[in-house]
């Protein structure tokens, strides 16, 4: 869609991970026969422990998921680290995510709906600082290790009284 909008070469997408063979097969023939293999890598499977550091090399993260994951980690590490996160409006990650205030948010498997969220970004490029660090604050805020223990020692001693 982005290269039919005369958009695609201005972007680069990068695909960590990896999926079952034939799913990734199916990808790279995809890739192929639009013609947008300059625009997209596979990078392949990347170590747990790494994906911190391979964060930093990229401006958006994209969690184009349809399944309605009780809570996508890989969102919150991605706001956590900096990114403008664009999403799927599936699962629990649509808590944390605020059209507009701290990410860009779709309807799942709305491809025109994914590729204006995209082209948005590309014409306002001041967007993707202001939402990256709205959504880094807002997981720092509301989304550490410390507050959600806190909430549910809070939950547990409401149960007591």
């Amino acid at each position: 869609l982005l290269q039919q909008r005369g958009l695609a070469h201005r972007v680069r997408l990068s695909i960590l991970g990896a999926g079952h063979p034939s799913y990734e097969a199916q990808l790279r023939d995809l890739v192929d026969n639009l013609g947008i293999g300059a625009h997209v890598e596979f990078l392949g499977r990347v170590p747990r422990d790494e994906i911190p550091s391979w964060l930093r090399y990229f401006d958006v993260f994209l969690f184009t998921s349809h399944w309605p994951e009780p809570m996508a980690r890989t969102v919150m590490e991605a706001m956590a680290a900096g990114l403008l996160v664009i999403a799927s409006e599936v699962g629990g990650q649509v808590e944390m995510l605020k059209h507009g205030e701290n990410s860009l948010t779709y309807p799942a498997k709305d491809g025109q709906a994914l590729a204006n969220c995209l082209q948005q970004v590309l014409d306002d490029p001041l967007l993707v600082p202001k939402l990256a660090r709205a959504g880094q604050q807002s997981v720092l805020e509301r989304f550490t290790l410390k507050r959600m223990v806190d909430d549910l020692e809070a939950w547990l001693g409401s149960l007591l009284q």
